[in-house]
């Protein structure tokens, strides 16, 4: 429960996309020209920048952008603020009151305290007959462009919850299996 509240935590938060959120401790450039750099790097493709006639294309200015890859839209957002501040929990693709109640450890409250931006992939408008599962696969590909620069943190939003970045989570990101993240967290323990 919420401090001060009756209201019950949902075991599973609805979101309308399959989304995740990493919590950075430093700014990110993000334009779409850096952008398509990223999205070449990951998929191995060239997009177009805001052309009106491309069915594959990246859109938007900062700090929300926008991608179409095989027909498949993906919202980017690159929030230069707390994930947890007010503003943000009017964009953010879940309540982050929610997430807060899982911060529950000296480590996540120390990456919750140290990141300054959030970045957020939302795979949107996918046909139903695609499964979830790689919906997840591309956004966790997406991210693993940044998440070595600077990761604190990575949250699933659907499930409220938080894991403290640890390097071997970029495998999973760049596999393409970002949940496994979210499934054994003691296999992320950091040693001091």
């Amino acid at each position: 429960m919420l401090r001060g509240s009756k209201e019950r935590i949902p075991d599973d938060v609805e979101t309308a996309f399959s989304s995740l959120v990493l919590l950075v401790n430093g700014e990110i450039p993000a334009s779409k020209q850096f952008l398509q750099g990223a999205i070449e790097h990951v998929f191995d493709v060239t997009l177009d920048i805001d052309k009106d006639d491309c069915e594959e294309f990246i859109a938007g200015q900062f700090p929300i952008f926008i991608y179409q890859m095989n027909g498949r839209l993906v919202q980017l957002k690159f929030m230069p603020e707390s994930y947890f501040s007010e503003k943000s929990a009017k964009i953010a693709p879940a309540n982050p009151v929610f997430v807060r109640t899982r911060i529950d450890t000296k480590p996540i409250r120390t990456a919750v305290s140290n990141h300054v931006m959030w970045v957020e992939a939302s795979a949107m408008n996918w046909d139903s007959n695609i499964p979830e599962s790689e919906a997840y696969a591309e956004v966790g590909r997406f991210l693993s462009a940044f998440s070595e620069l600077a990761g604190e943190a990575i949250i699933w939003p659907r499930k409220s919850q938080i894991r403290v970045w640890h390097p071997s989570m970029q495998e999973l990101l760049e596999a393409g299996t970002p949940l496994d993240i979210f499934s054994n967290p003691c296999q992320f323990r950091r040693t001091m």
